[in-house]
């Protein structure tokens, strides 16, 4: 997810704290992925020499030859060029200084490089705003992608981003869109946005028959801001990082397809007309209808969804659980990480039957002790002062949560055939009632039945633990292309992407250097759009785990909804054609 999109800024960063550990826990297999890493750095240590020397010249002509030819371009390119390339060549040059040194040597070298410029470049990206706000914080969602120096600047901005319009500015937009008066459409337009995001803000309002809403308002420029922003990461790929340039690629089509809210709208009727009625999925989750007569390119009038940021909701039951049990919050935390760990995500759905008796028997025990309480605050409590009534809190089943996080978007790809590719942490809300709220789906996804059928394969292959059968789906059915076409290469590229990323898969590497060690081992020739943001899916999901401390496989999540739609197609689970259905 993120990782395709960071700039080698950060993927050096990352190196700095995770080699060292990697080093010091490596297996056989790690020790070997470690050989072929430091094989591959010895060759670059003559271009590295040129590389220095180049990219002055390069960071000084962006500027001046940028294809837009824009003021916008020309500045936000200078911005990052003559403030981000200074700090990449240091650590570059760091990187080379430290080579044949102690581990904690290496180590306290970089975390020197850390605490100079965290703040700096989190602040960064918090003053472009545009597309490098968003890639901040689709890497704050996993730890191990940033140093813990990162990590604690990056936390600030997984919250809504700063609104950058004030309400008359916000009304005026509306109004311009809508092409009529404030008035004829709301009867009240809240002033304070309630949501704020790097492409636009959301007001509450009330339309004139009383139904509540929530108004999206995309910010003038916008995507001008991001088209110069994703040739500014594009060009620092170019000349760093060549091994995400196919991925980058299929993420900006789809983001710029963000920019469209009447497309955005047409997308989320399609899923909420899919899950919302569904007799599983309507009394889980919930997609907010749009009201599409109100919706143009910039604005988006849709449902209002009542509810919290999940991770926010989560948090706040446990302290609240905490505090009724007398427990410090992080003790409560690990009990419950331990306990998922302990049974598994497929033992969730027993779990949450626990859970459910264990909500009705505590609910049952509050209304014993709160009948009482109640005919006497109606009598004497009118006269002396009234009890309080009991109201047990009881922990939120996290197991279950994750567990239909990723078996609703599973169903979404594999059985809609329509996804939501970015279900980052801020898009999903934890809803009075206990449903999930899904929103946000401006970069909506389809998928053929013919690439669901190859996923599938895919998914099940990996679930089933079969490394040979997963290289040969993602070579000769999926059509992923590298140089040389190497099995092993395929494989753990798949695993990565689409169940896990433990160090069987990774060698023990950090996300950054593992994802530079496979475009070492087998450079990506071509790697088919369809199936980009669904791995991107995959990472974002096992992220929000993470952020409890629990790592997930996504094929083992997902191995059910794709076996249902192999068979629906009259296949094995193997992938082997059982009928001469065409798919």
């Amino acid at each position: 997810a993120g990782t395709w999109l960071t700039p080698r800024l950060l993927r050096c960063v990352g190196a700095g704290r995770s080699a060292p550990v990697a080093r010091a826990r490596a297996g056989p297999n790690q020790l070997r992925s470690r050989a072929l890493t430091v094989q591959a750095a010895q060759k670059d240590k003559g271009y590295w020499r040129g590389a220095f020397a180049l990219s002055a010249i390069v960071g000084g002509s962006w500027v001046a030859l940028d294809d837009s030819r824009t003021a916008l371009g020309v500045r936000r390119g200078g911005m990052f060029w003559v403030q981000v390339f200074p700090i990449y060549l240091h650590y570059r040059l760091t990187e080379e200084l430290v080579k044949g040194k102690s581990e904690e040597e290496v180590e306290r070298a970089y975390n020197a490089l850390h605490d100079k410029y965290a703040a700096f470049v989190i602040q960064l990206c918090i003053n472009l705003g545009g597309y490098f706000y968003k890639a901040a914080q689709i890497v704050s969602t996993r730890d191990e992608f940033v140093p813990p120096q990162y990590m604690r600047e990056l936390k600030r901005l997984q919250g809504d981003a700063p609104p950058q319009r004030d309400a008359a500015d916000a009304k005026a937009l509306v109004t311009e869109a809508l092409g009529m008066p404030l008035g004829q459409v709301f009867r009240d337009f809240g002033d304070v946005p309630i949501g704020a995001a790097s492409i636009g803000q959301v007001h509450a309002a009330v339309l004139n028959d009383g139904t509540e809403v929530a108004v999206k308002v995309m910010y003038p420029r916008v995507e001008d801001y991001f088209r110069s922003d994703m040739r500014i990461i594009k060009d620092f790929c170019t000349l760093a990082m060549q091994h995400h340039l196919p991925a980058l690629r299929e993420i900006e089509k789809q983001f710029l397809s963000e920019f469209d809210f009447k497309r955005e709208a047409d997308n989320m009727r399609r899923v909420a007309t899919m899950l919302n009625s569904h007799p599983k999925w309507g009394k889980r989750v919930r997609v907010p209808v749009p009201f599409e007569s109100l919706c143009t390119d910039s604005v988006l009038v849709m449902e209002h969804l009542p509810g919290v940021k999940l991770e926010d909701g989560i948090r706040r039951n446990l302290e609240e659980v905490a505090r009724a049990r007398g427990r410090p919050l992080k003790e409560l935390e690990e009990e419950h990480v331990k306990r998922i760990q302990e049974t598994g995500l497929r033992a969730a759905s027993i779990e949450d039957m626990r859970m459910r008796f264990y909500h009705a028997y505590t609910r049952a025990l509050d209304l014993l002790h709160n009948v009482p309480r109640f005919a006497y605050n109606c009598t004497l409590g009118l006269i002396i002062a009234p009890l309080q009534y009991v109201h047990t809190p009881v922990a939120i089943n996290l197991a279950a949560m994750l567990q239909l996080l990723l078996q609703v978007h599973a169903y979404e790809m594999l059985i809609g055939g329509v996804f939501n590719g970015d279900p980052h942490p801020g898009n999903i809300l934890l809803m009075p009632d206990g449903r999930l709220g899904l929103i946000d789906y401006g970069s909506c996804v389809d998928m053929s039945m013919g690439d669901r059928v190859k996923l599938s394969r895919l998914i099940v292959a990996l679930a089933m633990g079969t490394p040979e059968r997963v290289a040969e789906i993602s070579m000769k059915e999926m059509g992923v292309k590298t140089k040389h076409m190497k099995p092993e290469i395929h494989y753990r590229s798949a695993a990565f992407w689409y169940d896990r990323d433990t160090p069987d898969v990774t060698g023990g590497m950090n996300v950054h250097k593992f994802l530079e060690w496979l475009h070492e081992q087998d450079p990506i020739v071509r790697l088919p759009d369809e199936f980009v943001m669904a791995g991107r899916v995959s990472v974002l999901l096992r992220g929000m785990g993470a952020a409890f401390g629990l790592h997930v496989s996504t094929a083992q999540a997902w191995k059910g909804m794709a076996e249902e739609l192999l068979r629906s197609q009259g296949l094995r689970e193997d992938g082997v054609l059982l009928s001469k259905r065409k798919v």
